[in-house]
């Protein structure tokens, strides 16, 4: 009786230590973000359709960019800046409190991860800390208005319940995944991506139950996860008939290059230092030597099988292994779409976030198995060599970056945007004149006047050349010369889907009539 007392005295000391861990994170890691945007929320070209669509859902006037249906973006990052705007008036502010939110969220999601899959070891938990906080790319990615974030926080949630659906077969559990994985869809469409490897998690996940039932659950789990989707894609095609304003052409990624971007990509989320011309593939090279050891060694001594100690269903396995799912399906749709749909889509660090979050997981939960299943100090201490090399780089890296956002400021919103020339003088230009620019983006966001892109050479999701292009740039010559419009041209813009400064004035036999030091007026 003593001794059960005991136990629950230390279980109850050990639950208000992890709360305060929790806790604690969660609120420096909140006001983190804010520290560092004295300048407001980083804004791009992505950032300002999500605010004007936000703005019009608050006047009523729907999921609009300015008098245009928004169909290239789906709507839920847009809807929470609304909502949280009905408090906060500063939409911009808004985006900023709801990102310090999200990197707060994130980082709790991810140590529930870990508190389920290592069952609650403060190790690995507090490793799980320092690695994500020490990454400059999800301070980077936490300090733009991108929807990225909020994307992580749904596919994160959706893994929670799909390997506690595994645990215990559950039609909450069931029906809650396919609602969050749903809402991820409809924040990035990539998020299909994340369909199948749900649904293979859903299927195996019933183990106990008939195959009919299995399909049956499947099947329930995909209709409510596309349902979010299927209505937005409606309202879309009604609007505008198109279902997400992208037109497919077959324009296939070189698969050495996009293999390429992408070990870069993570190598430099784990390491980011600047290496000399082969240092980083050395390092791969070796890293991937070491594991394949591993995997040698797991054989060898015939530890990898469905045993009762290592259990398949055991949490940290179905964690991997829906992790490892998830890693794979992304990569993939994401090199089906570059291919065929989104041909400018580059292969960089904010579209690949969400892997680097998954990598976290697996390297830090791999490590765990494949040292507990060996049971080698050898393997751990190699693990703890790489984890100590990983944060000396990250934290350098992750403080220049701080120092370089709280300093600077991000997009639109930094102190080079905010004392720009340019933008004080179309201040003063009357309303009724034309703007024919590279920065129609800028200028909404700033002014919210209503503007005209440069026409297209070609356009940029397909590589397809405009064929009207010389038509349309012949009628802007015109209309400038005539005095009804003006063209502004932003040098801190540089777009190739659209003509040069020089193009412009070869084509258009024009000359500045005022230059500014951060771009001209025709």
């Amino acid at each position: 009786m003593i001794y059960n007392r005991h136990e629950v005295g230390l279980k109850q000391y050990m639950t208000k230590k992890l709360l305060f861990i929790f806790s604690f994170t969660f609120g420096i890691s909140f006001l983190y973000v804010l520290y560092i945007t004295p300048f407001g929320i980083g804004i791009s070209p992505d950032s300002t359709v999500y605010i004007s669509g936000a703005k019009n859902l608050l006047s009523g006037n729907g999921f609009y960019n300015l008098k245009d249906p928004i169909t290239h973006f789906p709507p839920v990052y847009s809807l929470l800046l609304a909502f949280v705007s009905l408090i906060e008036k500063d939409i911009v502010q808004s985006a900023r409190i709801i990102n310090a939110a999200l990197y707060s969220l994130n980082l709790l999601l991810l140590l529930t991860i870990i508190y389920i899959s290592t069952k609650a070891n403060y190790f690995y938990i507090v490793i799980a800390i320092f690695l994500y906080l020490f990454s400059g790319q999800l301070i980077e990615l936490h300090s733009m208005a991108w929807s990225e974030p909020l994307f992580i926080s749904f596919m994160l949630i959706g893994i929670i319940l799909l390997v506690s659906l595994v645990k215990k077969n559950s039609l909450n559990l069931l029906l809650g995944s396919a609602i969050f994985i749903g809402l991820g869809i409809i924040t990035r469409y990539i998020g299909i991506a994340f369909i199948p490897a749900s649904l293979i998690i859903v299927f195996f996940g019933f183990k106990n139950k008939s195959l009919r039932k299995r399909i049956g659950n499947s099947l329930l789990w995909l209709f409510v996860c596309l349902m979010p989707m299927l209505v937005f894609s409606l309202r879309n095609y009604l609007l505008s008939d198109t279902l997400t304003n992208r037109q497919f052409v077959f324009h296939p990624m070189d698969l050495k290059s996009f293999t390429y971007r992408l070990v870069i990509n993570i190598f430099n989320f784990f390491l980011p230092v600047s290496l000399q011309s082969g240092g980083r593939p050395l390092i791969i090279g070796i890293l991937a030597l070491f594991y394949s050891l591993i995997l040698f060694l797991l054989i060898k001594q015939n530890k990898i099988h469905f045993g009762k100690q290592n259990n398949i269903n055991s949490m940290d396995i179905v964690v991997i292994i829906s992790c490892v799912l998830f890693t794979v399906t992304y990569i993939g749709l994401l090199f089906v779409s570059i291919s065929t749909f989104d041909a400018a889509t580059p292969v960089d660090w904010r579209l690949l976030s969400p892997i680097f979050i998954l990598g976290l997981i697996l390297f830090i939960l791999i490590a765990r198995a494949v040292s507990i299943r060996l049971d080698n100090k050898i393997v751990f201490i190699a693990f703890l060599a790489i984890l100590s090399l990983s944060l000396i780089t990250k934290l350098p890296d992750a403080i220049a970056k701080t120092i370089n956002i709280r300093n600077s400021g991000r997009g639109y919103t930094s102190n080079i945007w905010q004392n720009s020339d340019i933008l004080k003088y179309i201040r003063t230009l009357p309303s009724e004149i034309e703007i024919f620019t590279n920065g129609s983006d800028v200028i909404n966001f700033y002014y919210e006047k209503q503007t005209s892109s440069l026409p297209k050479k070609f356009n940029s999701n397909t590589s397809l050349q405009n064929a009207n292009f010389e038509i349309e740039i012949g009628e802007m010559c015109n209309e400038v010369k005539e005095g009804k419009a003006i063209i502004v041209y932003f040098s801190n813009i540089n777009r190739k889907y659209l003509p040069t400064t020089s193009e412009v004035e070869k084509t258009c036999e024009l000359l500045p009539v005022k230059k500014f030091t951060d771009g001209v007026i025709y």
